[in-house]
C-alpha cells in the first residue's frame, strides 16, 4: 500500500467518524468554529484558491497540506470532487500529517537529499 493510499484510509476512517469536512463552505464552517486541525488542498485545487486558502489560514494554528487530487478525494469519500478537506480530530490529523512526512522523506531520499 503506497502511502498516499494510507491516507486515503485514514481519511475515509475520519469522514465515517464524522471527523472530515469536504468542500469550500464545509471546510470554512469548520475552520471558523474552531473544529479543525488539519486542512488538505488537493494539488489540482486552481492556484488561486491555494493563494486564497493559505492567507486564510495564515494566522491559525491550522496546518495546511496540499496533495492527492479533487478525482481521487471524491472516489475515496464516495462524493462528487472535493478540493478541500478538513480534519477535526487531532490524532487523526497528526496521523495524516505524519504518513505525508514520511512520503515526502522518502522522497527527499530518492531525489538525492539527506
Amino acid at each position: 500500500m503506497t502511502i498516499l493510499n494510507e491516507v486515503y484510509t485514514l481519511l475515509g476512517f475520519a469522514r465515517k467518524s464524522g471527523k472530515l469536512f469536504a468542500g469550500e463552505s464545509a471546510v470554512k464552517a469548520a475552520v471558523k468554529n474552531k473544529n479543525a486541525k488539519l486542512v488538505i488542498l488537493a494539488e489540482d485545487l486552481p492556484e488561486k484558491r491555494k493563494i486564497y486558502w493559505s492567507n486564510y489560514l495564515e494566522l491559525s494554528d491550522i496546518k495546511v497540506v496540499n496533495i492527492g487530487t479533487k478525482e481521487d478525494y471524491g472516489r475515496v469519500l464516495g462524493l462528487s470532487e472535493r478540493g478541500l478537506i478538513a480534519i477535526s480530530d487531532k490524532k487523526m490529523a497528526a496521523a495524516i500529517l505524519e504518513k505525508i512526512m514520511r512520503a515526502n522523506k522518502i522522497e527527499d531520499k530518492l531525489n538525492g537529499g539527506d
